[in-house]
């Protein structure tokens, strides 16, 4: 038993270093572009969440090419899938995935599909006023807030607090919904996975931002909004997320889009930039930054995937 134990750990230690080898190799590989090197334009269009990761990431890029200027548009995800379709953009930043109708349309253009890189992990939260009583929510009571008709959990809708068990004053009033516009991919994200791709209510207040999302919680005593972890302030509260009475998490895969061409792969500054993304160091940008940094064994397949595309040897 202790032999085959050890054998065991063996192999485990030896899986360890052989991924880290792996991964320590793939970055070598375009170590071949040196640091100031790459010159030119780059442009990003898309998700508003991941804007200020974009801006971290670009600016230790630009350090790194300094003949290289990096330009950022944050209008929401939907607009990435758009930009790159028609050749805009050389990155597309979202906070969800593409849907199949943007990516038909991309690969009606082109010819191919789009390139998907995972970059980051991002939770989600319940945010309401800092003096609402609330405690927990259920995921079937989030649900019936903010959809016209409930699909996931089919019920009655709620719109007062005192439904949801809160006592006077706030019971009596109605509910105050803050959600996001339909071009971010918040938006797009929670209609999927919240509503069963369902509708949300024409009285939910759409905004712009998360910051936006939050604000506007913290300003009404009846509001109720989502947004991600990251934006938690004295201003708002938290309210943890209930299935079944056991906590749960709302999280997202956050995405970088590329056109790659199949032969061709995609151009050396976008490829750079990805490999800026995928290292520990621009790992540790996205951690610094709220969010949570995708898996080793995640990010070497996804340098495989991409370095294959290139043909580097």
């Amino acid at each position: 038993m202790n032999q085959r134990i050890g054998s065991m750990l063996l192999a485990f230690c030896l899986g360890i270093m052989l991924c880290c080898g792996t991964f320590r190799a793939l970055s070598d590989d375009l170590a071949r572009v040196s640091p100031g090197q790459l010159a030119g334009n780059l442009t990003s269009t898309g998700s508003d969440s991941l804007n200020s990761l974009m801006q971290a990431w670009s600016l230790h890029f630009m350090q790194q090419h300094p003949g290289l200027n990096v330009q950022i548009q944050a209008s929401g995800s939907a607009t990435a899938a758009v930009a790159l379709t028609e050749s805009t953009a050389n990155l597309g930043p979202m906070s969800r995935p593409m849907t199949q109708t943007e990516r038909q349309h991309f690969e009606r253009v082109h010819g191919y599909p789009p390139l998907e890189i995972p970059v980051a992990l991002e939770s989600l939260a319940v945010y309401v006023h800092r003096s609402n009583p609330l405690q927990s929510i259920e995921l079937a009571e989030l649900e019936s807030l903010f959809s016209v008709e409930p699909q996931c959990q089919p019920g009655r809708s709620i719109r007062r607090w005192s439904e949801l068990g809160i006592a006077s004053p706030l019971g009596p009033r109605s509910i105050s919904l803050f959600g996001r516009n339909s071009a971010s991919g918040t938006y797009g994200f929670l209609k999927q996975q919240l509503l069963c791709h369902g509708d949300f209510k024409p009285e939910v207040h759409e905004l712009p931002g998360a910051a936006a999302v939050i604000q506007a919680v913290a300003l009404a005593e009846n509001g109720i909004g989502i947004a991600g972890t990251r934006h938690q302030s004295a201003a708002v509260k938290t309210v943890p997320l209930m299935q079944d009475k056991q906590p749960i998490a709302l999280q997202r895969t956050l995405y970088i889009y590329l056109n790659a061409h199949p032969v061709l792969g995609p151009g050396a500054a976008e490829l750079a930039f990805m490999q800026l993304v995928l290292s520990e160091a621009g790992q540790q940008l996205a951690v610094q930054h709220g969010f949570e940094a995708m898996p080793l064994e995640t990010r070497v397949d996804l340098w495989q995937r991409l370095t294959e595309a290139l043909h580097v040897d």
